[in-house]
Parts: structure tokens; sequence; C-alpha cells
């Protein structure tokens, strides 16, 4: 090993110090993950969010091209215009869910816990 680990730290060897510290080192590393997940679901959230609002004015914008009269071609090709573009948002958000959702796996810090208490 190391000569660091020779050194003693006043009173205490560093090992000592050690293991005196790392049940805090823990606690702030698993504080730390849950607040990622944390962060994470909210992410997630607010997506869906977006895409359940990408959604509704999609089909409010078909709707409102399906009511137009086709003889007031000006409306229509406006109106049709902004449904193409309403869906577009849609599916643009929905390719954002899932790149939120392949993030989100068994986190390293998770990983540890779980196998230490095997």
């Amino acid at each position: 090993m190391h000569d660091f680990w020779r050194i003693s730290c006043g009173r205490y060897h560093p090992r000592e110090l050690i293991r005196a510290v790392q049940p805090m080192a823990i606690e702030a590393a698993l504080e730390a993950e849950r607040m990622h997940m944390q962060t994470q679901n909210e992410q997630q959230r607010i997506v869906e969010l977006e895409l359940q609002q990408a959604r509704y004015e999609a089909g409010l914008a078909e709707r409102r091209y399906a009511a137009c009269d086709p003889d007031n071609r000006l409306i229509a090709a406006q109106l049709e215009k902004s449904w193409e573009g309403a869906l577009r948002r849609v599916e643009a958000t929905s390719r954002g869910l899932p790149k939120i959702l392949r993030r989100r796996g068994m986190p390293p810090v998770q990983q540890c816990a779980h196998a230490n208490s095997l």
C-alpha cells in the first residue's frame, strides 16, 4: 500500500478514520442518488405533460380543419398547415420520452446498496 496508509493522523490511523466516515459517505451518496432520481422523475413528468398538450393541440387542429368549409381554400390551407405543425410537435415530443426512459436504470449507488443487502 501507499505510505499514506501507514501514517497516522494524530491519534487515529487513517483506516480508522475511513471506517468512522464511511457511513456518512454512504448516506450522502444515497441522498445524492435520491435527489438525482427525483430530478429524473420530474423531467419525465414534464415531457409526459408536453406530449399530452401536443396531442391535445393536434386533435384540436384536426377538428378545426374538419369543420372548415372546403370551399374556403385559403382558410382550409392555413388550418391544414397548423394541423401538420401540431402533428410534428407530437412526433418530436414523443421522441424525447424514450431518451429519458433509457437514462433511467438502476444507478451505481443503488446497485452497491442492493449487493450489500444480499
